[in-house]
């Protein structure tokens, strides 16, 4: 009887230890997943602040050289995007990592759509040019919205 007490007292600290020991994992990625986050985001930032200061610094936009300038903004943007949408999430923030995905997603294609109007208007065509820049215009509303919500769902998850 005495053995079956030590036995089972023996299993249940070793549970505890596993139990402890995979909390401070979790613990721990968690802190890495929220210093990445927050990293991609800051520079998701940046890059966007970048991409408009680009766009709106000229009125003549057959100058090559910013046309140039704005395609190396949105190729950053596209980069940072794509690390947000492959960012893997620990359990406890992963519902709202898929909306920060969903909104990545939508951001790539915005850049796509930037990038492929952006290398009509090097050919002179301005009407692909606007049909392509304001299709991304929607795509980059609707990211700009589930990073949004993602951003609150990462909150919550938090609290």
């Amino acid at each position: 009887m005495k053995k079956n007490l030590k036995k089972l007292a023996i299993l249940a600290l070793i549970g505890l230890f596993v139990v402890s020991f995979t909390a401070c994992g979790d613990a721990k990625k968690e802190q890495e997943y929220k210093e990445q986050a927050e990293s991609i985001a800051t520079s998701l930032g940046t890059s966007m602040t970048d991409l408009s200061t680009a766009m709106s610094s000229t009125k003549d936009y057959t100058n090559k050289e910013w046309q140039n300038k704005v395609l190396d903004e949105i190729a950053k943007v596209k980069a940072d995007s794509e690390k947000l949408r492959d960012l893997e999430a620990p359990e406890k923030y992963a519902e709202g990592q898929t909306k920060l995905k969903q909104g990545a997603e939508s951001f790539i294609k915005a850049m796509d759509l930037y990038s492929e109007g952006f290398k009509a208007l090097q050919k002179g065509k301005t009407s692909t040019f606007s049909t392509k820049v304001l299709k991304g215009n929607d795509y980059l509303l609707e990211g700009s919205t589930a990073i949004s919500d993602g951003a609150s769902l990462l909150d919550k998850a938090e609290k």
